[in-house]
């Protein structure tokens, strides 16, 4: 008997550590923005939830209106304004996002298979990514 309960704290212990470390890792690596490479063949998006998006797959680049309100989520969340992961939106549907605000302006862009919303710090640096975007990929035809 002493040894099941021993066996328990331990197991509770380490529990405790590791939904402890998992919440540290997530509240420190989410307050970090994350960056976006564009290049002629892709866009890498790099962070602690990442996407490389081929631009043979894409459909369409727009700027879309705030506010982004999630729906439900499936491998993603919500914390405070920020948007990230695989959920579902309001008037927009599933997506895979990188919102560091969701009451400003964002780019979709819709691919073959997945839809994909970022934004950035402000309005201004999300217009300019947007015509980054254009520019490299060459999208003016979508």
């Amino acid at each position: 008997m002493k040894n099941k309960n021993k066996i328990t704290i331990i197991a509770l212990i380490i529990g405790a550590i590791a939904l402890g470390g998992g919440y540290l890792y997530c509240k420190t690596n989410i307050d970090k923005p994350f960056k976006v490479k564009i290049s002629q063949n892709e866009i890498k998006i790099i962070g602690w939830w990442g996407a490389t998006i081929n631009s043979n797959n894409i459909k369409s680049v727009d700027m879309i209106n705030p506010p982004l309100d999630v729906d439900s989520q499936d491998m993603g969340g919500k914390i405070g304004n920020k948007i990230f992961g695989n959920v579902n939106l309001n008037n927009y549907g599933k997506a895979k996002c990188f919102v560091e605000n969701a009451s400003d302006k964002a780019i979709e862009i819709k691919t073959k298979k997945e839809n994909y919303i970022l934004n950035f710090s402000s309005n201004e640096e999300t217009l300019k990514e947007y015509n980054k975007i254009k520019k490299n990929l060459k999208l003016e035809m979508l």
